[in-house]
Formats: structure tokens, sequence, C-alpha cells
């Protein structure tokens, strides 16, 4: 309200001695569930700036009221709610979301649009319904968590490089790679669809950002390690890193030798198994 205001004094002049209000820009975060919850409820929201406003409409509607934390009647919901989560000043302050549960069941999330909270650093959605999710935009992210998302097939951390924990176990993700993650020290991304050659190419990864103690879970893919990642897990393991794979195999280059008089034009074992 005061922020041009204050704009203009200092123009003219004037000593103030407090930082200058933040500028008026509206942004949302949108959200759809498919809930019947009576009692919906982010698990927690952390926001230091002006309070949001949260708003429902489609299956059931529910009047803008301003809270951070809120909790929705949405036993109405006949089909897919919209949850509109409005800031005035640009989530300036919201630093965590977690949607986890609803009083200890799903939310139920079908999608969700985080790009406008460029100032999150945590954000939880374990145990809902996604099947993609953009964090492009939130750079100062430090944790993430999307465990137990069944369909999520597509996870993208190349412009996150403060994250240091992330969890995305139990989904489909067919691809992953953490080469934009120097901070990484727990990595959790078991149980999906994960080929050989991203693995082992986390494994290098993980080894040539030096770091030590850390975790990495990437047991029950549809890849597995190979000898190409062999020295990168023994200098993981040497710095104290848990990994819950056995070591790959060592490459170990063998011969078979054979002698023959044949002149045959088309001499060919009859089997190799």
């Amino acid at each position: 309200v005061s922020q041009p205001a204050y704009d203009n004094l200092i123009a003219k002049g004037w000593t103030i001695d407090v930082d200058a209000p933040p500028v008026a820009v509206v942004e949302t975060i949108i959200l759809t569930t498919t809930s019947t919850s009576n009692a919906w409820s982010p698990l927690s929201v952390v926001n230091s700036g002006p309070t949001l406003k949260w708003s429902v409409s489609g299956g059931t509607t529910i009047p803008e009221q301003e809270i951070d934390d809120p909790t929705l009647d949405l036993s109405g919901n006949s089909g897919i709610a919209t949850i509109t989560i409005t800031s005035d000043f640009g989530f300036s302050g919201l630093t965590v979301l977690n949607f986890t549960n609803d009083n200890g069941e799903n939310s139920e999330i079908e999608t969700i649009d985080v790009t406008k909270a460029e100032e999150l650093e945590e954000l939880d959605l374990r145990f809902n319904n996604l099947t993609v999710l953009d964090v492009s935009q939130n750079v100062a992210l430090t944790k993430l968590v999307v465990r137990d998302n069944p369909a999520l097939t597509l996870l993208d951390i190349s412009n996150n490089p403060l994250l240091d924990f992330i969890r995305a176990d139990r989904a489909q993700l067919a691809s992953f790679s953490v080469g934009s993650n120097p901070l990484l020290d727990y990595v959790r991304v078991a149980n999906n669809e994960i080929p050989t050659d991203d693995l082992n190419q986390i494994v290098n990864d993980l080894d040539g950002y030096g770091l030590s103690n850390g975790s990495l879970f990437i047991n029950n893919n549809s890849g597995s390690l190979t000898d190409v990642s062999q020295p990168a897990y023994d200098n993981l393991i040497a710095k104290g890193w848990t990994i819950d794979v056995d070591a790959p195999p060592v490459a170990v280059v063998e011969t078979i030798i054979l002698t023959t008089t044949s002149t045959s034009n088309a001499w060919s074992p009859l089997s190799v198994v």
C-alpha cells in the first residue's frame, strides 16, 4: 500500500529506517484434487511474507479465505476440485509447502503448479497422484519429496542446484539425472524404471561431487550398475556413503583361444548361450 510513496520519499532525499515494502505482484499456485475429505489441509506451510489466500472451485466451491494453513471442507467435491493459492506479493517469504497427507489420508493431488513460488526451499508431495511435476523455477529448493506418486514418469531437477535431499522412490521414472546437483547427499529413487546408463551416471556424478557420508537408494529399477560405475561406487563407500545395492562387477577381460584347420566360408558355432 505504501510502496509507491516510500519510493517517492527516497527519491526526494528522505532517510527511512526500514526497508522498502514489497512490490505488489499477484501470483497463484494452482492444484487439483479428487479428495472428498471434510478436513483437507496441508501438513505444513511456512510463510514469513504476507498472508496467503485460498479458494476452491470446480468440484466444489469455497470462497476465498485469508490464511496460511487452512482446513478445507471438500466433502462436497463431485469430481476434481481446483484449489487456488494466491499471493499479492509473488509468494515472497513462502519457503515450505508440505502436502504429505490430509489428517493421515492422501491429499489426492492430481496436478500442482508451483512455478511462481520461486523462494520455496522445501516441497513435499508424497502419497499423491502426480504424473509430472515442474520445479524448473524453484531454484531455491533444498529438499524435494515426491515418493509414492505411482504414476509420476518425469522429474527434471537440472535447475535445482541447491538440492541436498531428494526422495522420488516408488514411482515410474523412466530416466533420472543428478548431473546439476552438486550438493546432494541423500538420493532415494528406488523402485522406478531407471535404466542402467542413468544409474551408472548417478553414481559417477555423486562421486565427482566429492561429498562424504551420503545415502543412495537405487534398488529395484529396470537397470543395474555395471563396471562403468565400479570405481565411483568404491570411492563413495570409502567416503562413508550408504548404497542399497551391491558393488558392480569389476571389469576383467579374459579370452578363449582355439585353433582350426577349417576352410569353411561359413564357419560358426552351433550355439552360444
